[in-house]
């Protein structure tokens, strides 16, 4: 910095120079709580965390159907919490939804006082695969992942056919023999009673918009062949 010190006096050119110092300063501090931007891909039924920095002011959010339009989830100032919420010091704060859906999908961008972007976190989600094995007479629960029974659909497909069991939260397995009376809905889950070697395939739940949700493969385990083929009542001895 150059100082003329016939038109400035040198009290000035000191003031001048602090405060060229606390503008450097501040600009650092601001630039020292950015935050990378990620890319989180998680099952559906998984938890999102988000850390949120000292600066954070808000969170956004802008769905993927529909990225232009935004909503506020969280703000600090009032302690504003739409949805999630918020858990940890000021230092080490998250803002969590602790069971994702496909709604969830989309852009959620931390903003600071003045509004300017901080971080963005771009989330995918895509439907949970997974494979249990059953002993013959267990039952076998299903996860709804979040979503109300009213939006789950559960398809049934394996060697004995392919059927719907379950159609936007009612039970329509009663007209199958096979099923009669041995589902069971719930506000989480839905449940196969007393499993048999009939019961053996895959299991698919399905949201209102027909977007799978989850995938479940079901085998039984410690049963003969010969057993299956030969048992006409669905009662299996298991092998020993």
């Amino acid at each position: 910095m150059f100082c003329d010190n016939t038109v400035m006096s040198s009290v000035s050119c000191v003031q001048m120079m602090w405060s060229v110092v606390i503008l450097l300063s501040t600009a650092l501090s601001v630039e020292s709580y950015t935050v990378p931007d990620s890319y989180e891909r998680l099952d559906h039924g998984d938890q999102l965390k988000i850390y949120l920095p000292k600066s954070a002011e808000m969170l956004e959010f802008s769905p993927a159907d529909n990225p232009s339009q935004t909503y506020l989830y969280w703000q600090k100032s009032g302690h504003r919490l739409i949805k999630g919420r918020v858990s940890g010091t000021v230092s080490d704060r998250h803002w969590y939804i602790d069971t994702v859906t496909y709604q969830d999908e989309g852009t959620y961008t931390q903003r600071d006082y003045w509004r300017k972007e901080i971080s963005t976190v771009k989330v995918a989600v895509t439907g949970e695969a997974n494979f249990v094995t059953c002993k013959v007479g267990e039952n076998l629960r299903i996860s709804l992942q979040g979503i109300d029974l009213a939006d789950a659909t559960l398809y049934f497909s394996g060697e004995a056919g392919n059927f719907t069991l379950v159609r936007d939260g009612a039970r329509v397995s009663q007209d199958l023999p096979d099923y009669f009376d041995r589902v069971v809905t719930q506000h989480d889950s839905i449940i196969i009673k007393h499993v048999n070697y009939t019961d053996e395939g895959r299991y698919t739940v399905r949201n209102r918009r027909g977007r799978e949700v989850s995938a479940t493969g079901m085998a039984l385990k410690g049963w003969s062949l010969f057993a299956i083929f030969t048992s006409t009542d669905h009662t299996i001895n298991k092998t020993r």
